[in-house]
C-alpha cells in the first residue's frame, strides 16, 4: 500500500452527477460541452485507466472509488473500495471511506463497524478515531467516545469537542466544560463548542457565563453564514472541476510511478500542473523525478514554481538549495539554506545544509561550527555528530572533533565512513584522510 494515499480523498469534495459515457467522453472540451463536465470526465477516464492498467492493484482501485465519490456516484465508490479491501484487507482508508459512506446514509452500525476496523489497522491515525467517536456520539455510546479519544494526542479541536460532549451526556460538566475551552483555544472559532460551554454554564448555574457563550455561539454562526453566501456567490464549477481533476492525476501519477513507469508518471504531472496552477504534489513529484534523472536546471523551474505556491515553507527552499549545489550555483545555493534557517528555524535540515556548504570555504568555518551545533541541538542524529567533528576538526579543535566522531560512530557503530574519521583524529598529528 502507498502511503500517500492513506491521507484521505484526492482533492475537493463537490456535489456534481456522474459523467456520462458516451462520444464526448473522449473529448477535452467540445462542442456543445461544458468545461466542468469536460473535466470531470477527463478525470474518470484517468482513474478508469489506471485500474485497466493496473486491475489487481489496490491504490488505483481506492482511487477510481475517490473519484466516483467526488462526482456524486457513492454506491461505485463504495464498490471500489470494497473490491481494495479484497486486494488488501489492511487498508485502513478503505474502512474509513466505507464508514462516512455509511454514515451519511443514516446506516450507523456498519459505519462503526468500518470506523473500529480503521482505528485497529491505525490506531495511530487520530482522523479514525474522531471518526469512530463521532458515530459512537450518534449511536449514544458517551463512555465508548471517551474511551475512544484517549489516545489522540496532542489535542485536536474536534476530538475535544466530542470529549465535552460526551461529558455533558455523562452530566459530568465540569469535565465538559474543560474540554470544550480546549477545543476553543485550539480554535477560537469553534462555534458547535461555544454551543456546548453556554449549554454546560447553565447546568452549572453560571447565568451570564452561559449568556455570553451563547451570544459568541450566535457571532460566530452569523459569520459562518456569512462566509457561505460569498462562496456560493464565488462558486466557480469550472476551477473547482480543474483543481478536483488536477488532484486525480497528480495520484495517478504517483501509481504510475511506483508501478516503474516514469514516463507515464511524468506526463500526469505536466498536465495536473497545467490543469492548476496551484497544485503542489504533481509539481512537487514531478521535481523529485526530474532530479533523480539528473535534469537539475528543469527541476529548478518546478522548484521556484513551488516556492511562488508555498512561500512559507521551508522544504522547497532546501530542495532549491540541493538542486543549486548540483549546477554549481553555490552562491544561490546558499542564499537558499539561508531561507531555510529563517523559515524553518525549530527543523536541523537548513542548518546542516549550510554547515556543510559554508565548511567548503575557509572564510565560512566558524559560522559552519556554529551551524552545525544548532543542527545538533535541534537533532542529536549520528550524521550532525559527524559533519560537527569534521568542521571542528578543521577549526583546529581536536578534542571537540573527537568526541563528536565518537558519538557518531556510537550510534551508527557500522558505518565506515564516519569509523575512517574517528581513525584519523586517533592519530598523534590528527590528520584526516581527505578534506571534509
Amino acid at each position: 500500500m502507498l502511503g500517500w494515499l492513506l491521507t484521505g480523498p484526492c482533492g475537493m469534495r463537490v456535489a456534481v452527477v456522474g459523467a456520462d459515457d458516451g462520444p464526448a467522453r473522449d473529448a477535452v472540451v467540445g462542442v456543445g460541452v461544458p468545461e466542468d463536465r469536460a473535466l470531470r470526465e477527463e478525470q474518470l477516464r484517468a482513474a478508469k485507466e489506471l485500474v485497466e492498467r493496473f486491475p489487481t492493484n489496490d491504490d488505483a482501485v481506492y482511487l477510481l472509488g475517490l473519484v466516483y465519490e467526488t462526482q456524486g456516484d457513492v454506491d461505485a465508490a463504495m464498490a471500489c473500495w470494497e473490491q481494495a479491501l479484497a486486494l488488501d484487507p489492511t487498508r485502513a482508508d478503505a474502512h474509513r471511506s466505507l464508514g462516512y459512506a455509511h454514515e451519511l446514509r443514516e446506516e450507523l452500525e456498519p459505519a462503526e463497524t468500518h470506523f473500529r476496523k480503521a482505528v485497529a489497522l491505525a490506531p495511530q491515525e487520530p482522523e479514525y478515531r474522531i471518526r469512530l467517536a463521532h458515530a459512537l456520539m450518534l449511536n449514544g455510546d458517551a463512555a465508548g467516545v471517551l474511551e475512544t479519544l484517549a489516545a489522540v494526542s496532542p489535542p485536536l479541536p474536534m476530538a475535544e469537542r466530542l470529549r465535552g460532549q460526551a461529558c455533558q451526556q455523562l452530566e459530568r460538566f465540569e469535565d465538559a466544560r474543560r474540554h470544550y475551552e480546549t477545543a476553543l483555544k485550539l480554535d477560537p472559532d469553534f462555534a458547535e463548542a461555544c454551543y456546548g460551554l453556554a449549554q454546560v454554564c447553565a447546568r452549572l448555574g453560571e447565568v451570564e457565563t452561559a449568556t455570553a457563550y451563547r451570544q459568541r455561539f450566535a457571532a460566530l454562526k452569523s459569520e459562518s453564514q456569512t462566509r457561505g453566501r460569498r462562496q456560493r456567490s464565488a462558486f466557480d464549477a469550472v476551477q473547482i472541476a480543474r483543481a478536483s481533476a488536477a488532484q486525480t492525476l497528480a495520484d495517478v501519477g504517483r501509481v504510475y510511478l511506483a508501478r516503474q513507469q516514469p514516463g507515464e508518471a511524468e506526463r500526469r504531472w505536466q498536465r495536473a500542473a497545467a490543469l492548476d496552477p496551484a497544485n503542489v504534489p504533481a509539481r512537487f513529484n514531478r521535481m523529485m523525478l526530474l532530479q533523480q534523472s539528473g535534469r537539475n536546471a528543469e527541476a529548478v523551474v518546478l522548484c521556484r514554481e513551488l516556492i511562488g505556491i508555498e512561500p512559507e515553507n521551508g522544504i522547497h527552499q532546501l530542495g532549491l538549495g540541493n538542486l543549486l549545489l548540483r549546477l554549481d550555483r553555490v552562491a544561490d545555493a546558499e542564499e537558499a539554506f539561508r531561507a531555510v534557517v529563517r523559515l524553518a528555524p525549530e527543523r536541523p535540515e537548513g542548518c546542516f545544509a549550510l554547515a556543510q556548504l559554508l565548511s567548503r570555504r575557509a572564510d565560512g568555518l566558524a559560522e559552519a561550527e556554529r551551524m552545525a551545533e544548532r543542527a545538533v541541538a535541534l537533532m542529536p542524529a549520528a550524521p550532525h555528530f559527524f559533519v560537527l567533528g569534521r568542521i571542528q576538526l578543521r577549526n583546529g579543535r581536536l578534542a571537540a572533533a573527537r568526541a563528536n566522531l565518537d558519538r557518531a560512530c556510537a550510534m551508527e557503530p557500522g558505518n565506515a565512513e564516519f569509523a575512517r574519521w574517528r581513525a584519523s583524529v586517533m592519530q598523534p598529528t590528527g590528520e584526516a584522510p581527505s578534506k571534509p
